[in-house]
Parts: C-alpha cells; sequence; structure tokens
C-alpha cells in the first residue's frame, strides 16, 4: 500500500515478518539469541514452507479507542500453491469481509455485500517467476526480505561478510537485548526497543520510511483508483469504485501527516522443536501530527498463530450456478 496509513500497520507487520522470516536461528547452534539470528540471516533459509493454517491479528487503537481490526484465517498448501481464507476488515466507515480461494494459477475473491465473484488466471511461469521456486508459504513481502537476505549472502563470502557487518552496525546495543528462553521444546526469541536503546541507525531507517509514506502518492487505502481499469472488467471496475470511500474514510482515520515518529516495538514468536514458527506477537507505538496540526498516538498489534502444520488441506471453491467475472491481474510497478 502506498498510503500513509500503511506506514503504521507496515510497520507492526513489517518487524513481525522479519522475525518470522528468521526463525530458523533456533537451531543454529549458536550461544546467543544475537549470534543465532545473525547467523541465520547470512546463512541459507532453512525453514521448510509446510501446509499450515495461519491466523492473522492486527488492530490500530488510540487511547484505547479502536480505530482499525483486521482478523485473517489462511490455509494453504505450498507444494500446490494453493490457498483458501477470509480476511475481514472493521474499522471507520469500514466492515467488510473478503472470501478468496486459489488453486494453481487460478484465484476467486468475493467481497461481502455482493454476489459476484472474480476471477484472475495466471500464466504459470509468470507466477514461478513472479513467487520463485520456494512460494510455498511465501508471499508479498516476506518473499522479497527472503530473497534480499538469502541470495548474494548465500553463495558469496564477501556478501556475506558485508551483511554481517552492517547487521552488527545496524543493532548496536540491541545485539544484547535478543532474548531466547526455552520451555519445554519450544523456544521463545523476544526483543524491545524504544527510542531510549533504538540505534542511531535504525532510528534514521525509520524515519526515512515515515517520510517516504508522508510524501508518497496519495492514493486510495486499498487499490488506486487509476488501476481499476487495468482490470478489464466494467463490473468489476465500479463493484472495486463503490468501495474507494470507505477505504478512504479508513485512511483518513489513521493518517499522519509530520512528525511521524516509532516510539517503541516490542516483538516475540515462538518455534517448535523443528525449528517452525507456530506464533508471534508485535505491539509498535507510532505519533506523529494530523494534517490539522493535532497530535496523535497509535498503537498497532499484531499476533499470529500456525496450526495444523503438514496436514492443512486448503477449501476449494465450485463456480457452477455463481457469478463469475474475469478480471485481469493489474501490472506492479515493482520501482515505486
Amino acid at each position: 500500500m502506498k498510503n500513509k496509513k500503511a506506514w503504521i500497520i507496515g510497520t507492526a507487520m513489517g518487524l513481525s515478518t522479519l522475525m518470522l522470516a528468521t526463525v530458523a536461528f533456533a537451531g543454529t547452534g549458536a550461544t546467543t539469541g544475537y549470534d543465532a539470528l545473525k547467523a541465520l540471516m547470512i546463512n541459507h533459509r532453512t525453514v521448510e514452507a509446510k501446509n499450515a493454517t495461519l491466523d492473522l491479528s492486527v488492530s490500530v487503537t488510540e487511547e484505547g479507542r479502536s480505530v482499525l481490526d483486521l482478523q485473517t484465517t489462511m490455509k494453504t498448501a505450498s507444494e500446490a500453491q494453493n490457498m483458501s481464507g477470509t480476511v475481514t476488515l472493521k474499522g471507520t466507515g469500514v466492515d467488510r469481509a473478503m472470501t478468496m480461494y486459489h488453486t494453481g494459477t487460478t484465484a476467486y475473491m468475493n467481497v461481502s455485500g455482493s454476489d459476484t465473484w472474480f476471477r484472475m488466471d495466471e500464466a504459470a511461469d509468470d507466477m514461478q517467476a513472479r513467487r520463485g521456486p520456494h512460494a510455498g508459504m511465501r508471499s508479498g513481502m516476506n518473499a522479497d526480505m527472503q530473497d534480499g537476505m538469502h541470495g548474494d549472502m548465500a553463495s558469496n563470502p564477501d556478501a556475506a561478510k558485508f551483511g554481517e557487518a552492517f547487521l552488527d552496525t545496524a543493532m548496536g546495543d540491541l545485539k544484547n537485548s535478543v532474548i531466547m528462553t526455552e520451555s519445554g521444546s519450544g523456544r521463545t526469541f523476544s526483543l524491545k526497543i524504544d527510542q531510549s536503546n533504538m540505534p542511531e541507525l535504525m532510528k534514521a531507517a525509520l524515519a526515512l520510511g515515515a517520510s517516504r509514506q508522508q510524501n508518497g502518492p496519495d492514493g486510495s487505502a486499498c487499490f488506486p483508483e487509476d488501476k481499476l481499469a487495468e482490470l478489464g472488467n466494467p463490473a468489476a471496475e465500479a463493484q472495486l469504485k463503490a468501495l474507494l470511500p470507505e477505504m478512504q474514510a479508513l485512511k483518513a482515520a489513521i493518517d499522519l501527516k509530520d512528525n511521524v515518529t516509532v516510539q517503541s516495538i516490542d516483538f516475540s514468536f515462538t518455534v517448535d522443536a523443528d525449528n517452525q514458527p507456530v506464533s508471534g506477537k508485535t505491539t509498535v507505538i507510532v505519533s506523529g501530527n494530523a494534517a490539522d496540526g493535532t497530535a496523535h498516538t497509535y498503537t498497532a498489534d499484531m499476533s499470529m498463530k500456525l496450526s495444523a502444520i503438514g496436514t492443512t488441506v486448503p477449501d476449494t471453491f465450485n463456480p457452477e450456478g455463481k457469478d463469475v467475472q474475469v478480471v485481469q491481474r493489474p501490472e506492479r510497478d515493482y520501482a515505486e
């Protein structure tokens, strides 16, 4: 998402994804949490993607008042690249649910309030090129980040040394703050960061990210209107355009313009005996000023849980007798 609201939610989800992308350090044999974390980030990914059910919750509150609530349940089959799931979104002016199914190269989606289903087909070679050989449980930001961390570093010793040095610098004194605790066959890793212990490099990176969001395009909170025509279906374009006012209202409810600051980050995740992530939590507190100059402080909470690992079977969709509209997949501008 290219809007400013996404800075709050994206920070929470992005940091949790970073930790989840590095869960395999539990089995590297390192003596400290940080040493193990660094070993994994430099070496190959070692957690094998498996079938699983993911429950994800993201909420944004201000002084106890709910501003946004997102609930997601996804069932994935990694090798077959199949998926089914639901997403519910509640907030200022918004109360919607989306149901989706993905089988091979075909995806179906329905937005609550309509009987219409949208079908999107993708060429197999395009999907493989976009998602890579380890698509499975990886998607979007998670996939891009893993590819970036593990690509050159896995095969180039010099790149690995640079990555290690950069990580040491970025972490600063936080190297001593990565905590690992054991409970039965599981291990939990946690890290708490606030303005008092946040490394300067991290502060600069977060400030840069906030600045880019503040100065970026003002697209809608979900999809830019100028991209709707690329769907190639007037019915789909009209239905999604009708949702824009709701998305804009949600965006305006959490729109920080100036002095955006990440005050604190508190996250943890747990892995099982096979170093498979099973749960995680993140809390991010962000402050800033709205367009009218009023100060706001938002708390973004995210939690995730993986279950039925190795045994999940995604639900399937039967289009017979339903209103199905075929749409094209809009091209994504990776340069933005």
